[in-house]
């Protein structure tokens, strides 16, 4: 899984190696030309592996190490424009994006789609794919968000919530690193799994009485369980129930 992360990271520092040389060419003098050093190039050079052209062939497939996303804002335009970035600035032959109506969007490759779909108990026909590479070239993009999601990838601080992940699901690795944000919340999430119903007690009118509400009731539509991990990232120290319909009223939790 790790692998897979590493190397969507690296292409897309490569790219914004790319992006910044650019940049830098058009401001210049006519006839100079600036190329920003790529820290791969320093690295000592390694025995050529037997495997290296069939990893490349399977790359350009879609293999499950590719590393794909999702980008998961409230906002689903800015969703799309993150998704599109990230397939500019890495995509290869079998990788596309897509977005759900309810305004996620997904970049990566088909197996990984289908095991976010699966996990998040979601319907493929309210996806919208575009692979096509002109209308992709021809769509807006959000660089800048990439950036930080660049960072994100390169850090270990999620390392630990992987293993949560793995162990939570028996073993069942993800392939797909979600860029979600909630408010009040800065650490990790680990996906758990489909938030269905929830059960609790209160005191209410001077009577402590137990109560529970069925998600997805009118909506259809299911909130999300994570746990959230610890400032050292390395145990869950919270649960986190986020999305569906739900509104919290005076007679309790309601669609």
């Amino acid at each position: 899984m790790q692998e897979g992360y590493d190397k969507l990271a690296k292409k897309l520092r490569n790219s914004a190696l790319g992006a910044v040389a650019a940049h830098l060419n058009e401001a210049l003098p006519q006839g100079l030309n600036f190329k920003v050093p790529n820290p791969d190039d320093d690295a000592p050079d390694e025995e050529p592996d037997d495997d290296e052209g069939d990893e490349e062939e399977g790359e350009a497939a879609g293999e499950d190490d590719f590393g794909s996303l999702v980008f998961e804002d409230a906002n689903a335009e800015h969703n799309l424009d993150c998704a599109v970035a990230a397939w500019r600035a890495a995509g290869v032959p079998g990788t596309f994006v897509g977005q759900h109506r309810s305004g996620c969007a997904f970049f990566g490759v088909e197996d990984d789609l289908a095991s976010y779909i699966a996990s998040h108990d979601l319907k493929d026909e309210d996806w919208q794919v575009i692979e096509d590479p002109e209308e992709l070239l021809s769509m807006p993009y959000d660089l800048a968000t990439m950036r930080e999601v660049l960072k994100m990838l390169d850090t270990t601080e999620y390392s630990s919530a992987q293993e949560v992940y793995e162990k939570f699901h028996w073993g069942d690795a993800s392939n797909v690193t979600v860029v979600k944000s909630v408010t009040g919340v800065t650490a990790p999430l680990v996906h758990l799994g489909v938030g269905r119903r929830i059960e609790y007690g209160a005191q209410k009118d001077g009577k402590f009485e137990e109560y529970f509400h069925e998600f997805g009731e009118e909506s259809g539509k299911f909130p999300q369980v994570y746990a959230i991990m610890d400032p050292e990232q390395k145990n869950p120290v919270a649960l986190l129930i986020h999305g569906g319909e739900m509104r919290v009223e005076p007679r309790g939790i309601v669609e």
